[in-house]
């Protein structure tokens, strides 16, 4: 199989060595003939064809071409040999021999009849095209909307407390015993935005309020540790027992204008976290299997680009948002560095039991993240079965310092040969 910037060819040989010992074209020739030819339709198709192989694998549309012209059982022979896994499950005997190609080319315009300026013509359209194509799926430009994303989750998040503090202290005055009963935030907003005041309780159910914040919290993809239908039970009962005093109709719009721009602004903040996860699928998905969506992106941010994070060794990583503390010991000259940055907010940190044990287990987390996002960074194709596996090594390596660990623990030398097989 070889492939130009016009066509491409499927050329037939019995005698692979009589092509690679052949000295002119007439030698070459004898041995070897164009079975086939599949021709692009255009150059952007023949761009889209060069981007599958750098992905290396072949397109479905060449796939069906093969099997009609090329019977089952014969020797194939490609440039690239990562194209071999790929055809080998076509019952196919894959080969890639670097000499015969290198003939192939040398005669490549007497053998294929074409003019020079046509395929220098060809040749400069599809590099054209597939610049194109490579900027269009620049990592560098998608870690930066990951980078800006993630900061104005910072700028929501800031606004959504500090408005919240407004309200909960203006709902303190109307009904105090709100905030007693609910402590989530999240759940005290949609609450607060569709009960509205306290006198508007005796015109609804407490199973119609307790279904619409059940959807909400579905249609916003949000999750809450409280029991819902508890918590909404015991808002209406402290409703009926509130000390709180009454609001006149200025007071009450005041207070629905403050509900609704909460929850406007919460619906935001659940909107930039689906697009950061969208992005970052394709960005960092190893990373993002590992650490999550808000700390993939916390750490992207950190780092400055995705470049910078995978050439960041495990050491650095572990320590990134943790600097001022770093400068402080290292001025003061303490044996008592800092064991983690942004990874303490990791769930694989914050559900380790002892002190010693967060330590040991941010090291371990560091050294995984380091590696995903170099296999991220570095690699062509977007599986995220190098995360699957550094994730559940994680959750072995919690256990094992928790000492909760059954059976025998996987080690990260173990999960590289596999990958590097």
């Amino acid at each position: 199989i070889n492939e130009t910037a016009q066509k491409i060819y499927i050329l037939k040989s019995n005698d692979i060595e009589a092509v690679i010992r052949s000295q002119d074209v007439s030698a070459l020739m004898r041995n070897i003939a164009i079975h086939s030819e599949m021709p692009f339709s255009s150059t952007d198709d023949a761009a889209t064809f060069a981007s599958s192989l750098q992905e290396a694998q072949y397109p479905e549309d060449f796939i069906q071409f093969l099997k009609q012209h090329v019977p089952e059982g014969s020797v194939v022979q490609v440039q690239d040999p990562r194209l071999l896994k790929q055809l080998e499950s076509l019952n196919y005997k894959m080969e890639s021999n670097v000499l015969l190609f290198r003939q192939i080319r040398k005669f490549a315009q007497q053998l294929f009849k074409t003019q020079r300026e046509e395929v220098m013509q060809a040749a400069r359209a599809l590099a054209h095209s597939s610049s194109r194509l490579v900027c269009q799926f620049d990592k560098n430009k998608s870690d930066q909307q990951v980078i800006q994303g993630i900061g104005y989750y910072e700028i929501l998040l800031k606004d959504i407390n500090s408005q919240a503090m407004r309200l909960i202290e203006c709902v303190g005055f109307h009904f105090p015993e709100f905030k007693r009963v609910v402590d989530d935030l999240d759940v005290y907003i949609l609450l607060a935005y569709h009960l509205k005041n306290r006198s508007n309780m005796k015109t609804v159910t407490q199973e119609s309020i307790t279904q619409v914040i059940a959807d909400d919290f579905k249609a916003l993809e949000m999750e809450s540790e409280c029991n819902l239908k508890k918590t909404i039970g015991n808002v209406f009962k402290s409703a009926n027992i509130s000390t709180g005093c009454e609001f006149q109709e200025p007071e009450l719009m005041q207070l629905e204008l403050l509900e609704t721009k909460l929850y406007q602004l919460l619906k935001e903040k659940q909107n930039i976290i689906k697009f950061l996860q969208k992005k970052l699928q394709s960005v960092s998905p190893n990373v993002l299997t590992v650490l999550g969506t808000l700390n993939t992106a916390r750490l992207i941010a950190k780092a400055g680009t995705l470049s910078k994070l995978a050439k960041a060794p495990a050491s650095t990583v572990q320590l990134f948002g943790a600097e001022k503390a770093l400068f402080r010991v290292l001025k003061k000259k303490s044996t008592k560095t800092p064991k983690y940055g942004l990874l303490f907010r990791s769930t694989y940190v914050q559900n380790s039991k002892s002190i010693k044990a967060k330590g040991r287990v941010a090291r371990a987390l560091a050294c995984c993240v380091a590696r995903c996002a170099r296999v991220d960074y570095y690699s062509v194709n977007r599986n995220i079965d190098y995360g699957k596996a550094m994730k559940t090594l994680m959750d072995q390596r919690v256990a094992f310092y928790d000492g909760t660990l059954k059976g025998e623990m996987v080690r990260m030398t173990d999960v590289v040969k596999q990958f590097q097989e």
